[in-house]
């Protein structure tokens, strides 16, 4: 594997691990509460909405796509991450076989 993606894969798996880790703070822990109880109330405002009013369901539309884009990226980030080990391994995996194989 050469040096641009090994270093391509660092960063993939260490931004992971730094999204886990930021989701252990109790700051972000409270945005997600935040974002979860902004949907709540979207979702309870769209049933309570007149279907024929598209100006009111495109506007909670748009306050449940808001609300729920910070959580959504980063869990993105930690499967991203948890992808990137996954297939670094295997690759580091077959380049040792591939070598083993070679000195016999």
């Amino acid at each position: 594997m050469d040096e641009k993606t090994q270093n391509h894969y660092h960063k993939k798996i260490i931004l992971g691990e730094e999204a886990r880790r930021l989701l252990g703070e109790d700051a972000v822990k409270d945005i997600i509460e935040s974002s979860t109880q902004a949907i709540d109330y979207a979702v309870e405002e769209f049933i309570r909405a007149d279907p024929t009013d598209l100006k009111t369901i495109i506007k909670i539309q748009n306050e449940i796509r808001v609300a729920s884009a910070f959580p959504q990226w980063v869990n993105d980030k930690i499967i991203e991450g948890g992808d990137a080990l996954t297939e670094y391994t295997q690759i580091k995996e077959m380049e040792k076989q591939e070598k083993e194989g070679q000195g016999e």
